[in-house]
């Protein structure tokens, strides 16, 4: 079993944002036999959940970014920020290379992880894992709303979460965006230089 601090704090940080949540706001009675230790498994164990959460709801972010990245950034007319520069190049390459699953660009994605990540460059890992750590973040910070409302009835503190949360989410669009176009941009470095 290899240790990785990202397993870590991709766990602890959004899971302890909601532990934070549950233990200041007294919604459950705090305990004075509650250890460091033993506060840490918890938050460690909400940080799973939450990362399984994020996982079953990820079509869901997706609709609200606008559709996947990965088949938006190889569409024809997508004119955005994270547009492939050499999208051409890309097409024509998937059309002689994979002739079969041309048609149909939603594939192609799994096509070039695939390949990629046989390798696993490291560049395209931390991507993922940014990316990752930030919907389960954006999550994180979604269950904590309710909640924080629950628990210190302030509008204004709801407000301030609620703003955190938005920042959370362009923050996760942004990442995926990067990940997917750095997965491509690999992905073309070695098959078509």
């Amino acid at each position: 079993m290899n240790f990785s601090v990202y397993d870590v704090l991709s766990k602890l940080l959004p899971g302890g944002i909601l532990f934070c949540v549950v233990v200041l706001g007294q919604l459950v009675p705090k305990s004075d036999r509650l250890t460091d230790v033993l506060s840490l498994v918890i938050m460690y164990l909400l940080g799973y959940f939450i990362d399984a959460t994020a996982s079953s709801i990820e079509p869901m972010l997706f609709t609200f970014m606008g559709g996947r990245p990965s088949a938006r950034l190889i569409q024809d007319q997508y004119e955005g920020r994270y547009r492939l520069s050499r999208l051409p190049v890309l097409i024509q390459h998937m059309q002689q290379t994979f002739p079969e699953q041309f048609a149909d660009r939603s594939l192609w994605f799994d096509l070039l992880a695939r390949t990629v990540n046989q390798k696993a460059p490291p560049r395209v890992t931390t991507f993922q894992e940014a990316y990752a750590f930030a919907r389960n973040l954006s999550v994180s910070l979604c269950l904590s709303l309710p909640l924080v409302q629950l628990a210190f009835h302030s509008w204004y503190l709801t407000a301030a979460v609620a703003c955190l949360c938005v920042l959370a989410f362009r923050r996760t669009k942004e990442r995926a965006y990067y990940y997917v176009r750095e997965l491509i941009n690999c992905y073309m470095h070695e098959k078509c230089p």
